[in-house]
């Protein structure tokens, strides 16, 4: 297991009391292991505090009953400053899917998806560090566990990665890697 600062070990307990009832999908293992993976992925090529703190609380916001002001909270007590708190929780936001099936009902799929793809497409690069992470995390799971959703997903990763073009080269490369169809 890694070992993260002070800071990050505040944050991921955070983080593991949130998903504290949550299994991954397809390996039923705990669900904060993700995101301990996608922040040691980020750290291997950017290993400030701001961008672990964000690839650990990728799915917060998304996932959990999490608040943006307990965010602002634990942050804090992490001792993380003012203008560091404000761009973790930006790029958690980031992260956070907007064009979900229970906030665009009248939408497909493909519709939802593509909406999704282009609003990443513009957010900061510290944030699509994060994604090219999380993609190359959960690629590597739903093709081992999902050969047939992953024809689905892979086509729309192909897309999303397309538009990562603020990314750290090294974590597009490795999203790419698993992305191939």
């Amino acid at each position: 297991m890694h070992h993260f600062t002070l800071p990050e070990n505040l944050f991921l307990l955070f983080v593991r009391f949130f998903h504290r009832n949550q299994k991954r999908k397809y390996t039923g293992e705990p669900y904060y292991h993700h995101p301990v993976n996608v922040a040691i992925t980020v750290h291997k090529h950017n290993s400030s505090p701001e961008v672990v703190a964000i690839a650990l609380g990728h799915d917060l916001l998304e996932d959990t009953k999490c608040t943006i002001a307990q965010l602002k909270i634990i942050l804090s007590i992490c001792g993380f400053s003012k203008s560091l708190r404000k761009e973790i929780i930006n790029g958690i936001i980031d992260l956070t899917d907007i064009y979900t099936n229970e906030a665009f009902p009248d939408n497909n799929r493909i519709q939802r998806k593509k909406w999704e793809t282009i609003r990443l497409g513009a957010i900061t690069p510290i944030a699509q560090d994060v994604k090219c992470a999380d993609l190359h995390d959960n690629t590597q799971t739903i093709t081992k566990h999902d050969p047939e959703f992953a024809l689905t997903y892979l086509r729309e990763k192909e897309a999303l990665i397309s538009v990562l073009l603020q990314a750290n080269p090294n974590l597009r490369d490795l999203a790419k890697t698993n992305i191939q169809t």
